[in-house]
């Protein structure tokens, strides 16, 4: 399983992230989803591999997926349905 450390947290709801061994690292709201997007435009044939990010101290992830499936996801947060996982959209280059 590839591993993603997450790291402090240093704006609010931003955290540090690192994926040792491949050169992935980067600071975001979403760490698992962004070193997904990051790991697949780098390396597509990572696509089918298990990842998962880890907290501090952890000895487990918090949480699970393929490369592929976390590339294509992002978090919405709604002040009455609380977080849920939604499909990422790209931002069309200018």
């Amino acid at each position: 399983m590839i591993r993603v450390d997450r790291g402090d947290e240093v704006s609010p709801g931003v955290f540090a992230y690192t994926v040792a061994g491949l050169g992935v690292e980067g600071r975001s709201k979403m760490p698992l989803s962004d070193a997904c997007r990051k790991l697949k435009s780098l390396q597509p044939d990572l696509c089918h591999e298990r990842i998962g990010i880890w907290r501090k101290g952890a000895t487990e992830p918090s949480l699970t997926c393929t490369v592929e499936v976390g590339a294509g996801l992002r978090v919405s947060e709604d002040i009455h349905t609380g977080p849920k996982f939604r499909k990422f959209v790209e931002f069309p280059k200018l």
